[in-house]
């Protein structure tokens, strides 16, 4: 703003099923009805956004956002756009100040300066002052502390009652159809019977939040690629779990998420970052190098264990591979399945950390087996030699210089010793 903080006033609301009714607010972005022509209550808009105005609310720090609230803009939610004033500021003489104002910069309405709370008073002492001022405060949090608890208690009675509309029917004949042989689970038609169907996804009601430092409020409800969340408001309360069902075909994978703050979902590892995805499982048959292979194994073989994968984008995100320098190339998705994305190695790969340090590790020893069609070797018993000696199958990247070239030259042998 051109000039500073802009002051507004606009619709409040005393009883909870009337617009704009913002005493009981706790975060997210509010977005009411317009209305023009009523100005209840005064506020300070600080800031903005394209899509929201931030705002200071005078009901203390234990309401909204300590203190702060956000509405949308651009529509005049609840008049807020209707009446708005700013102070313009003016240069003044030193002289004109002088009789305005104390030598401790106080006007001489309120001439006692408090220097510990920084405020000029008309008490006698800054004690009557600091009294007087915490009374103040203390009678707000009371009164917000008060309007909380009655929040949480009408959101305890009606979850039940919301469930229950949430997992009807939405068109009246789905069982009068199913108990004539008619297929109403499939397609379209599965949105309109998910009672009938048994796909009713109840939502659990989000945990106590535990007071922390961390600021917590309302979600916008995402989008995830390949799947349907089946939250159902767009906007998500505090400490809610995102529910999500993936397409035909693909599976759910990554960490279990709930709601934060505004676009930030949280998790059992606290990452924002690894948000649960729906990713597409194929054939498991290796072909060529693997660079389209996209089967669901996961694991790679150390002397004589088979040990698990892990998860792509969180060991990346956390340099695990500390000496690959494109490491961030891999980051592919939150799960943990073998890849070649590019075909940058000769097998499909994940990455291990069994040694303590993060490390490219090969899910396959050798390649598919189409490779072998019509394979001959160009070497005799150097051939034989290395294939005794372990040199026809990759372990891990280390030995793929060496194994490379012995494939090269004794194919036939190799492929013999890989069982194609």
């Amino acid at each position: 703003f051109q000039y500073g903080s802009v002051m507004a006033c606009m619709a409040w609301a005393e009883k909870p099923d009337e617009p704009c009714y913002l005493k009981t607010y706790s975060g997210g972005m509010y977005d009411g009805p317009e209305i023009k022509g009523e100005c209840d209550h005064a506020v300070l808009i600080v800031g903005y956004t394209p899509w929201y105005y931030i705002v200071r609310n005078s009901h203390g720090k234990t309401w909204g956002y300590s203190g702060y609230f956000i509405i949308k803009r651009g529509t005049n939610v609840c008049g807020i756009e209707e009446k708005m004033a700013a102070l313009v500021t003016e240069t003044r003489k030193v002289d004109e100040l002088k009789e305005t104002t104390k030598e401790n910069g106080c006007p001489n309405e309120r001439p006692n300066l408090c220097e510990n709370i920084n405020i000029c008073t008309k008490e006698d002492s800054c004690l009557d002052a600091i009294s007087k001022r915490s009374a103040e405060m203390l009678m707000t949090e009371k009164r917000a502390a008060e309007m909380n608890r009655a929040q949480k208690v009408k959101r305890s009675e009606n979850d039940e009652v919301k469930i229950s509309k949430r997992c009807a029917d939405k068109f009246s004949r789905c069982a009068t159809a199913a108990a004539a042989g008619k297929n109403v689970c499939v397609g379209s038609y599965l949105q309109l019977c998910q009672a009938t169907c048994g796909q009713c996804t109840e939502i659990p009601a989000p945990a106590p939040v535990e007071e922390t430092k961390e600021t917590r409020g309302n979600c916008f409800k995402p989008t995830i690629e390949h799947g349907m969340v089946m939250n159902p408001n767009k906007l998500m309360r505090p400490g809610e779990k995102l529910v999500v069902r993936c397409e035909n075909g693909y599976i759910q994978t990554g960490y279990k998420a709930e709601c934060l703050i505004q676009d930030i979902f949280t998790n059992e590892v606290q990452d924002a970052r690894l948000m649960p995805e729906c990713v597409k499982l194929g054939s498991n048959e290796l072909v060529g190098n693997g660079a389209t292979y996209n089967g669901n194994k996961n694991t790679y073989r150390m002397g004589n264990h088979d040990l698990p994968c892990g998860v792509w984008n969180r060991d990346i995100l956390r340099g695990v591979l500390k000496n690959e320098k494109d490491a961030l190339k891999l980051k592919i998705g939150n799960h943990n399945y073998c890849r070649n994305p590019g075909g940058i190695e000769p097998v499909p790969f994940c990455i291990g950390d069994a040694t303590g340090t993060g490390t490219i590790q090969y899910c396959f020893n050798h390649p598919g087996c189409d490779v072998c069609t019509g394979a001959t070797d160009e070497y005799g018993d150097e051939c034989a030699q290395w294939a005794a000696e372990g040199k026809c199958l990759y372990t891990d990247k280390t030995s793929a210089l060496k194994v490379s070239y012995v494939q090269e030259k004794c194919r036939a042998t190799c492929c013999k010793v890989a069982k194609c």
